[in-house]
C-alpha cells in the first residue's frame, strides 16, 4: 500500500476509535465497532491474499523456467516434447489465473486507498 492508502486506513481507524471513545448510544457503538473490525480485517485479508498470490506466482515462474529448460534439453536430444509442452501450457495457464487474482487484489487495495 502506498503512503496515501496507509494514511487513509490509519485515518479511518483513528476516526472509528475516536468516535467509539465518545459514543454513548449502544447501537451506534456496535456499528462503529463493526466498522473498525472490518477496516482492519479487509486490509489484513487483502495483504495476506496478495502475499499468497505472490508466492504462487514466484513458484509458477520457477516451474515455467524449469519446464522451458527441460523442453530445450528434449529438443536438443530430438526427443518428443508434446507432454512437456502440454505441462508448460498448464503452468502458464495457472500463472495467468494468479496474475488475474493479483490484479483483482491490487484493485481492491487501490479502491481502499480512495
Amino acid at each position: 500500500m502506498n503512503d496515501t492508502g496507509r494514511f487513509a486506513h490509519d485515518q479511518n481507524v483513528s476516526r472509528f476509535v475516536d468516535r467509539l471513545r465518545h459514543e454513548a448510544d449502544g447501537g451506534r457503538r456496535e456499528v462503529l465497532r463493526q466498522l473498525l473490525i472490518e477496516e482492519e480485517e479487509r486490509l489484513g485479508a487483502l495483504y495476506a491474499r496478495l502475499g499468497a498470490v505472490d508466492m504462487q506466482l514466484a513458484d509458477c515462474a520457477a516451474r515455467i523456467a524449469q519446464q522451458r529448460a527441460r523442453i530445450a534439453e528434449l529438443t536438443q536430444l530430438s526427443a518428443d516434447t508434446d507432454e512437456a509442452t502440454r505441462l508448460l501450457r498448464n503452468l502458464e495457464d495457472i500463472q495467468t489465473i494468479f496474475c488475474g487474482r493479483r490484479t483483482v487484489i491490487l484493485d481492491g487495495l487501490r479502491h481502499r486507498e480512495n
